[in-house]
């Protein structure tokens, strides 16, 4: 969209929202519809399966942010469970940029549905054909069944 201001043309961007709801994906590892925070479907990260499904998409795709505001609702079963959002980009199969929010210091309550999120400032080198991924991971040895709902990946410039 352009819009005038005095003479001048300039190009607005527009913000590009990916949400991860898991309603197409319920023949996954991952799915349940054990407990969802909307809709029928939502991701169980497990001991087996420490790494749950999230949102890929190329730089280019995103629109070229220079930042991204990731969000997700989670359920932490308690306090000593440790789990992570993590924003990655790769560049040739090489990691570029990595970074995680630790939702187990976000997370005041336990066994219901909590809402994590954090902004994170991409560097200034990314290129078009750089891979955004946003996913969970469980961290640790000492594993606990997580579920997520609803990941969201919002671009912000």
């Amino acid at each position: 969209m352009l819009v005038g201001t005095g003479g001048c043309q300039v190009a607005e961007k527009k913000e590009v929202a990916v949400l991860e709801d898991y309603e197409n994906h319920p023949d996954n590892v991952w799915i349940t519809n054990e407990k969802v925070h909307s809709g029928n479907w939502a991701c169980k990260i497990t001991p087996q399966n420490v790494y749950g499904p999230g949102i890929t998409r190329s730089w280019e795709l995103l629109g070229h942010p220079t930042r991204l505001r990731v969000s997700a609702w989670v359920i932490m079963p308690h306090g000593r469970a440790t789990a992570a959002l993590v924003v990655e980009a790769k560049r040739d199969n090489a990691t570029i940029y990595y970074r995680l929010l630790p939702i187990e210091q976000v997370v005041k309550r336990y066994n219901q549905w909590e809402q994590v999120y954090d902004t994170f400032t991409l560097p200034e080198t990314m290129a078009p054909t750089d891979v955004v991924k946003v996913y969970l991971w469980q961290i640790g040895e000492k594993r606990n069944t997580i579920y997520m709902d609803d990941l969201m990946l919002e671009t912000l410039f």
